[in-house]
């Protein structure tokens, strides 16, 4: 006798018993209630079926990861509320994409082109004293994290991560960095401020105005020219310069008004670098604010993410192509330490866009997704912001 299961996102799965495949009518009914929820269009009946076959991938991949979990877990039913330490995959938004589609919309790849600036003002956080730090943190309750963004089409993961340890959009390969320097920066300016409610930065003045500091839109970039540009040129607030997720001519009139203005020309002073595969270290730069950070998010199981805590069984080490930011950290009621991080792929990835990636791993210095292997660097403001746009004096 079947029994059902209903994933998160309201799309009814029935299932067999464990390893029973799903039938054609499971899979179409699946995929009726997956066009409906995301609105999805297809202009043939051939592209539909093709979408219909990818679909049905994803679907039996994301039964397969739970019945796996089930039986490791004896069968214990996740909770939405709370975290769980238990891994659960989930159908989303980007379920009928193909694994191609799905790397070139939404991953970032290798640089394509090569550092012309080197940022000065780097220094290095000394190792903590353990005892100082607090056992959990979450910068969301605290009201320095923004709203989950789409980084969409344009590429530009480099410019969100700035702007949230500046703030954080879905946008494809290159536009996801951009997304998260700002969505850094934004939670680190707030801390500092105290500004309330935070205040997001854009991520389109950095697609359009970062290509004098070397980086090209919503073609590519690298996070050291966007922060040189910052620091020299400043950053204003989001409901100044919208996102668009498309390469557009920059709008001086825009940046250069203080009316505007964020920050200010070297408002940022400086940076602060984290030490790679040094778990106390990133925990004491992520006590301090949000920290944008690289990892591996190829796999199926990162992709099909819905909550949970993440290990390196389902997220392994490979190459860095994605940016996220790891905006807390703590650990679950059955112990199991985890960095609390912000995706920008949009609210049906994840819990409405936010993950856990187990934190102490043992044996495996980088951590889940290599989360650990290249934890960036970090802003270092003025004593005394010049820009007043964001500052209630």
């Amino acid at each position: 006798m079947r029994k059902g299961f209903t994933v998160v996102v309201a799309i009814t799965i029935p299932l067999a018993s464990p390893g029973e495949a799903l039938s054609e009518q499971e899979i179409d009914e699946a995929f009726a209630d997956f066009i409906v929820r995301y609105q999805k269009e297809y202009h043939s009946e051939a592209e539909r079926n093709g979408r219909r076959g990818l679909f049905a991938e994803t679907l039996m991949d994301v039964v397969a990861a739970n019945e796996e979990h089930d039986e490791e877990s004896g069968g214990s039913p996740p909770t939405v509320s709370g975290i769980s330490s238990k891994y659960v995959a989930d159908i989303n938004a980007f379920a009928d994409l193909s694994a191609e589609e799905f790397t070139a919309g939404l991953l970032c790849g290798a640089p394509i082109s090569t550092p012309t600036i080197n940022l000065t003002n780097i220094s290095y956080r000394a190792p903590p004293n353990l005892s100082d730090l607090p056992e959990s943190v979450d910068w969301v309750a605290a009201g320095a994290v923004g709203p989950v963004r789409n980084q969409l089409n344009c590429g530009c993961c480099y410019a969100i991560q700035a702007a949230s340890r500046i703030i954080i959009y879905s946008a494809p390969s290159w536009v996801e960095q951009f997304v998260f320097l700002a969505a850094m920066a934004e939670g680190r300016f707030q801390i500092k401020t105290g500004i309330k409610p935070l205040i997001p930065f854009s991520v389109q003045q950095i697609v359009d105005c970062s290509k004098s500091a070397g980086n090209n839109g919503c073609e590519g970039g690298l996070v050291t020219h966007t922060w040189v540009y910052i620091q020299t040129q400043g950053i204003v607030k989001e409901s100044a310069y919208p996102y668009t997720a498309k390469d557009g001519k920059c709008k001086d009139s825009v940046v250069t008004s203080p009316a505007n203005q964020c920050l200010a020309d070297h408002d940022v002073v400086g940076w602060r670098g984290i030490l790679p595969e040094d778990e106390p270290s990133l925990r004491a730069a992520v006590a301090e604010g949000p920290v944008s950070v690289r990892v591996h998010a190829s796999s199926s199981r990162f992709r099909n993410y819905r909550f949970g805590v993440m290990t390196t069984k389902e997220c392994g080490e490979g190459n860095l192509n994605h940016a996220i930011t790891i905006i807390g950290y703590g650990k679950t009621p059955e112990g199991v330490t985890y960095w609390k991080v912000l995706n920008s792929w949009g609210p049906t990835w994840g819990e409405d866009g936010i993950g856990y990636v187990e934190r102490i791993t043992p044996g495996y210095p980088r951590g889940p997704c290599a989360i650990m292997k290249d934890p960036g660097l970090y802003p270092v403001f003025a004593d005394n912001i010049k820009a007043t746009a964001c500052i209630k004096r």
